[in-house]
């Protein structure tokens, strides 16, 4: 058989085979530097850009997971010869469940996309043994799914599972070097912590575990998250985080889906899900429970206050098993800036169906939102007599990582708008009193200062690594590149900052784009890089007297009111929430 045309699926130049034409599953194929050498080659990027299809595959996937958690709850029941609820794996499994679904289900619209219109005769896998890819526990799994190595593999079992066969042609490597860094991380703790942390953990342990909150993960600082147990008479419990065990055991044959599958989509889930599923759900879950019960945390507590718990197995163990046995309640706030505002988002809902109460930032969904205000601490200094200007990059999302309404934009597009900007102030006065702060978090081959580099931009660049709060504080205006915490933080903390982002329609929901067109009405938003520039250049020397305008605040504290309202007392009223859901 001929093979003219062949299906590549990451950047792993071993997969990459002669052939007449190519075509590839996403830009994450495309290195920033490289050279393609087909004749012909097509590279998938519009699968989201139809924003209905787009809307209708999220309700589709949120249906999808309703039907599955079921399923799944009891298969895992089954396995370990348990019967917890439906509930219990939702709040330990979930969250790691609905993202393998949305992932893989991107992966799979993508390929049949491209099986479906162009052909392709052939593809290039990788062979490795079978277990791999078996990772420990949610943290390892979100870092492995940003490699390349683990995107292929996805891919490769999805391709083997397809109704429509093409040939599969084998390459081993035995290097995977970047998928073994992540793998095989682990948490440390600083020395002389752990030991404070230890001394009054064994000094208070009864009085913790008598303790009627459990308070951990809240967004507060550390110090008020110790003055919120205080005020509420409660002993703080430090949880030890850093665990590990090794995967030994691989049974994963003992785990079985009776589950009545209503298209080629739910049947290749069902086949492959058992193969990416971390071992703390499988043959470590029992090991993490003994480990769980090493701990010194309250034994029957009667509220769980929380913003980022199910993020971390331990955490999301001990919460899934205290409500199961006590009636816990559970206080979850939101920590990200996109809540509220995007048209929709599954992290969002997934927190909301789990909660009591959601305390958001200023804005209000349904029983359950309680418009609490902004938890993360905001800054608290002055940027007038300053010169510089922070332009804030966003994290190069080279691969899918959640399903939300803002997915779609490419990171290519993005950073031809960025520098497109960029350029346009090369040449001003105030460019040299400007700096380009990247994310800390960036693909090396993908890497956003090279791009800006070799457009002849010579803005200074901070490589991520520099103390955001230290730059804020040097700066008279931020320009956010990207909807984000960040610009939130700044307005509720009244820092003159400007929102510089591609179109917000059809990302947004009605209420979010109202306040965007008043956003833009006066100059706090910019869709585009003449009119940023031109406003720039106009009022750099008066950036406080333009902040500080009546229709400019009037503006900021409508942004406010609804997405980041200010709380100059926090730790009272969070105290009353958490007493309020105990009577």
């Amino acid at each position: 058989m001929e093979k003219n045309k062949i299906l590549i699926t990451t950047n792993l130049k071993d997969t990459w085979k002669d052939s007449n034409e190519a075509f590839f599953t996403g830009e994450w194929c495309i290195n920033y530097k490289d050279n393609i050498t087909y004749k012909k080659y097509f590279i998938e990027k519009d699968l989201f850009k139809d924003r209905k299809k787009f809307y209708d595959d999220y309700l589709y996937i949120s249906n999808f997971y309703k039907k599955f958690i079921k399923i799944f709850s009891s298969s895992l029941n089954h396995y370990h010869g348990t019967n917890y609820s439906v509930k219990f794996w939702e709040i330990f499994t979930g969250i790691w469940l609905r993202n393998f679904i949305e992932i893989t289900y991107v992966h799979y619209k993508k390929i049949k996309k491209i099986i479906n219109l162009y052909e392709p005769d052939y593809s290039v896998i990788r062979e490795f043994e079978n277990n791999h890819f078996f990772i420990k526990n949610y943290k390892v799994y979100y870092e492995c799914i940003q490699t390349s190595s683990w995107r292929h593999y996805l891919q490769s079992e999805i391709i083997r599972n397809l109704k429509e066969k093409i040939v599969l042609e084998k390459v081993y490597s035995k290097n995977d070097i970047e998928f073994f860094q992540f793998k095989n991380k682990k948490i440390r703790n600083k020395f002389p912590v752990k030991i404070i942390k230890k001394i009054y953990l064994n000094i208070f342990k009864k009085k913790i575990i008598n303790s009627k909150y459990f308070i951990n993960k809240t967004y507060l600082s550390s110090k008020n998250e110790i003055l919120l147990n205080l005020n509420l008479k409660n002993f703080p419990a430090f949880i030890d985080l850093d665990y590990d065990f090794k995967i030994d055991r691989f049974e994963r044959y003992k785990l079985k889906f009776d589950f009545d599958f209503k298209d080629e989509f739910e049947e290749i889930i069902t086949k492959i899900i058992s193969k990416f599923m971390p071992s703390s759900y499988l043959e470590n879950f029992e090991e993490l429970k003994s480990i769980l019960l090493s701990k010194v945390l309250p034994a029957k507590p009667e509220t769980i206050f929380s913003s980022h718990l199910l993020h971390n197995e331990l955490l999301s163990l001990y919460t899934a098993l205290t409500i199961e046995k006590n009636k816990t309640k559970l206080i979850y706030g939101q920590h990200g800036g996109v809540y509220g505002q995007y048209k929709f988002s599954t992290l969002e809902d997934h927190e909301l169906s789990l909660s009591d109460e959601y305390l958001t930032w200023g804005w209000s969904k349904n029983k359950k939102t309680h418009k609490f205000g902004i938890i993360k601490e905001t800054y608290n200094f002055n940027s007038s007599n300053k010169k510089k200007i922070l332009i804030m990059l966003r994290h190069n999302k080279i691969f899918y990582l959640r399903l939300n309404s803002g997915v779609w934009v490419s990171h290519y597009d993005y950073m031809n708008f960025i520098t497109s900007f960029l350029k346009k102030i090369e040449s001003k006065e105030y460019s040299k009193d400007s700096i380009i702060r990247l994310h800390a978090r960036r693909y090396k081959d993908f890497d956003e200062r090279s791009i800006i580099r070799d457009q002849n931009i010579s803005i200074p660049i901070d490589d991520g690594h520099s103390s955001v709060k230290k730059l804020i504080k040097k700066s008279k205006l931020v320009i956010n590149t990207y909807i984000s915490t960040s610009y939130l933080e700044l307005s509720a903390s009244n820092i003159p900052n400007i929102l510089f982002t591609q179109s917000f329609r059809d990302i947004l929901d009605e209420k979010s784009t109202k306040i965007f067109e008043e956003l833009k009405k006066n100059k706090m938003y910019f869709d585009n890089s003449d009119d940023l520039e031109k406003f720039l250049t106009k009022n750099y020397n008066s950036i406080t007297e333009w902040w500080q305008s009546k229709e400019v605040q009037d503006c900021r504290k409508y942004l406010c009111e609804n997405f980041a309202k200010f709380k100059s007392d926090k730790i009272k009223e969070l105290s009353s929430i958490i007493k309020q859901n105990n009577i």
